[in-house]
């Protein structure tokens, strides 16, 4: 994330730039808080990226856009033995397998397979590497 003040980054999270001291989601600034660029004062919407030039919206770290818990996946498909298989999918992004998963587990297959998809995420760093918008799954 870039200030909009200043257009110098800033982390996520961050209440204050430590550039310039100012509220990097302020929505009066000159610069896209997405990639930085200065842009007209009025403006909607960033010329450069495209985004929305209101606040950049606020991240929890694991939810929303951006990194994804493995852990939280693989802990998510355990909850199949529940009768509820593929949530841990879901989160990931991965709707076809998720719902598919979902819909099994009425007849019991789903929910082995999702409790052995679960397994699996949790000790196999290799059997899922990213989310369903293939960005690279975290700790």
């Amino acid at each position: 994330m870039f200030c909009r003040m200043c257009g110098k980054p800033v982390h996520d999270q961050a209440v204050v730039c430590p550039a310039c001291g100012c509220a990097p989601r302020n929505t009066t600034g000159t610069f896209c808080w997405n990639c930085g660029q200065a842009t007209v004062p009025q403006a909607v919407a960033c010329t450069q990226c495209g985004v929305s030039l209101g606040p950049p919206p606020m991240t929890i770290p694991g939810f929303g856009p951006g990194l994804k818990s493995r852990q939280m996946a693989g802990l998510l498909q355990l909850i199949g033995f529940l009768g509820i298989g593929g949530i841990g999918r879901l989160y990931l992004g991965d709707i076809s397998t998720g719902i598919l998963q979902l819909i099994l587990s009425c007849c019991c297959v789903g929910t082995v397979w999702s409790i052995i998809d679960g397994i699996l995420i949790l000790t196999n760093p290799s059997h899922l590497t990213a989310d369903g918008q293939g960005n690279p799954l975290g700790p």
